[in-house]
């Protein structure tokens, strides 16, 4: 777990605990005596929820922490902080402040929100000294969480996404099966990483490409899809009609379908379920690291599941740890070495 430099955290939905997991993990690592760094791809922070209005737990910055956020929200701090780096990438909020804390506080938290200037703001945080950097990701947006982006992720999950346990555990389900999709051998990655955006078919004996389509979501012909191709490449976005079109080829057992990551896929979870039944199996070729998943078993509205009953239900399906944070405080023995 050392390697691991940078880990997003993202929830499924609005108020599934992301923000006390952050909050968690924060505290974890700085016992641990880890030089941490924090960072957020979307707003996160305030006090009341704009959408549900209700409560939100606040981000906590501990004294020699390093964070990132807007300028915006950099000068509406309530804590001295000593300013390490200023991106010259500009956002409607402003440009993007490295700082270290010289006190504890609260922050709101508002990071990169295009993909290559998230990445690069994490390299500048581990460049000035950060062992670990935590990103806070976007609610009901994985990117951050690819692994182009970050080593690591942890999901956040619980009684916001649905009041019906059965449909919870099936979502949450669906979400770490594609978060856990198994890379293609390093041959095929190499010829894969050289193609751009589009369908591609590719010959697995000869490995010769044939582009089918410039983009994904503009269409693509199943009847230039040959047996003999083996590999079907899609670098894009992968949608329900996408899997769709190709659940359509009868020999769709004889291929070897591989998408750019997990991050890309947008299908809803009963089409993706019919595809893998017809596929077989789908790959990607940038695998993800996820670690661990948290739960909230309580929802804005009040009702609240059992932890315990939520997190066995899910421990029975899922090979990762699942976790309360506000009550399994000694996490050491769920996910060793994280620090």
């Amino acid at each position: 777990m050392n390697s691991i430099k940078s880990i997003s955290i993202v929830g499924l939905e609005k108020n599934t605990g992301k923000t006390q997991a952050l909050n968690f993990f924060i505290d974890y690592l700085r016992r641990k005596n880890v030089n941490l760094g924090i960072t957020s791809i979307g707003i996160d922070g305030e006090s009341t929820d704009q959408v549900t209005l209700t409560q939100k737990p606040r981000i906590h910055i501990y004294k020699d922490m390093l964070f990132s956020t807007c300028e915006k929200f950099y000068r509406e701090k309530d804590f001295v902080s000593e300013i390490l780096d200023v991106g010259e990438d500009m956002s409607a909020l402003g440009r993007t402040v490295t700082a270290r804390a010289k006190e504890d506080g609260m922050i709101i938290l508002s990071g990169p929100s295009i993909m290559s200037w998230m990445k690069k703001n994490i390299d500048r945080m581990l460049q000035l000294g950060c062992e670990k950097v935590l990103v806070d990701g976007a609610i009901s947006r994985l990117s951050s969480s690819s692994p182009e982006v970050t080593d690591a992720m942890i999901l956040s999950t619980g009684a916001a996404l649905t009041l019906d346990m059965n449909e919870l555990v099936r979502q949450t389900k669906y979400k770490v099966d594609l978060a856990l999709l198994k890379p293609v051998d390093k041959i095929t990655s190499m010829v894969l990483a050289t193609l751009g955006q589009g369908v591609w078919a590719v010959e697995r004996e000869s490995m010769c490409v044939r582009k089918l389509a410039e983009s994904p979501s503009v269409g693509f012909c199943v009847a230039d899809i040959k047996r003999s191709a083996g590999i079907v490449y899609i670098n894009g976005v992968v949608s329900s009609k996408v899997l769709k079109t190709l659940c359509s080829l009868d020999f769709l057992k004889d291929l070897q379908i591989v998408v750019t990551d997990f991050t890309k896929i947008f299908a809803d979870c009963l089409t993706y379920e019919i595809f893998i039944k017809k596929a077989g199996g789908l790959k990607v070729l940038n695998a993800s690291n996820l670690v661990a998943v948290t739960i909230n078993p309580t929802s804005p509205s009040g009702y609240s599941f059992s932890s315990d009953k939520l997190k066995n239900r899910l421990r029975t399906v899922l090979s990762v740890p699942v976790i309360d944070v506000l009550k399994d405080g000694d996490i050491d023995a769920l996910i060793p070495g994280l620090d």
